[in-house]
């Protein structure tokens, strides 16, 4: 029996070690850890669209940005498919917001070129007027395998405005019509105007948000994920700080967490 007690200690703290490993990992699968910055954009063309000037980013702009993540080993993701935490992977996501017709014409083509995967927030009463993508494009590019066709409500209207009744007719109708043109299962919104509804999780199991690049949080609720805007005046120096900061604030967690 004396001989025993080292060996019941060893296992004592085998023991231990099992359930604070347990623990962590579960309280980061609860809390969503991410360290994968997730991009913004909405126009990509040079002349800008309507009085926002700045949501318009040049196509040459974007491709240096784009051609930045692949020579620096950025794996794409759709927010969809964004693992709760992740150690080894560089991971990128890049969104879209309102379904510009020159998502179609311009970045289309560059996220096949630089096979860089891109997740599309499309307001549903949008779709076909003049200016945005209409089904048929919007068919095509899901049907690609680089982009990712989600809700953006039907009107686009700034959820803070509504009745709970109309805001759930917003996430229900937008979710219904984008199933029934693209045959998929639509489980992804982002919040027009940044206003988190806690009843879009009877409909979706991710929602985004836009957010200030100088937030940097490591916990991020899963119906509230923040997002990297990206504008005409960002370049790619600035994205490349982001993605740097990102990693490193992960790392310097983990590297003291473990």
């Amino acid at each position: 029996k004396i001989k025993a007690k080292p060996v019941r200690i060893i296992a004592v703290f085998v023991a231990l070690a099992v359930i604070v490993g347990a623990v962590w990992y579960a309280a980061a699968a609860v809390l969503n850890l991410r360290h994968i910055p997730i991009f913004m954009y909405h126009s990509i063309n040079d002349e800008p669209i309507g009085s926002e000037e700045q949501l318009s980013v040049r196509v040459d702009d974007f491709e240096s940005q784009l051609r930045y993540l692949r020579e620096r080993g950025y794996e794409s993701v759709f927010v969809k498919d964004m693992p709760k935490y992740d150690y080894e992977q560089r991971l990128v996501a890049v969104t879209f917001d309102d379904g510009y017709e020159d998502v179609y014409t311009n970045a289309f083509p560059l996220l096949k070129k630089y096979e860089i995967k891109a997740t599309l927030f499309m307001p549903t009463s949008l779709i076909g007027e003049e200016g945005y993508l209409d089904e048929d494009q919007l068919r095509e590019m899901q049907n690609s395998g680089y982009v990712d066709v989600e809700s953006h409500t039907v009107s686009h209207e700034d959820l803070s405005r509504l009745s709970t009744d109309e805001i759930e007719n917003e996430f229900r109708e937008s979710k219904r019509t984008l199933e029934e043109i693209l045959d998929k299962t639509v489980s992804v919104i982002a919040y027009p105007g940044g206003y988190v509804e806690e009843i879009a999780g009877k409909y979706f199991d991710k929602a985004v948000l836009a957010k200030s690049q100088d937030d940097f949080s490591l916990f991020v609720d899963e119906m509230a994920m923040e997002r990297l805007g990206v504008y005409r005046d960002t370049t790619t120096a600035q994205i490349d700080i982001v993605c740097r900061r990102k990693m490193q604030t992960y790392g310097d967690y983990i590297g003291n967490n473990r």
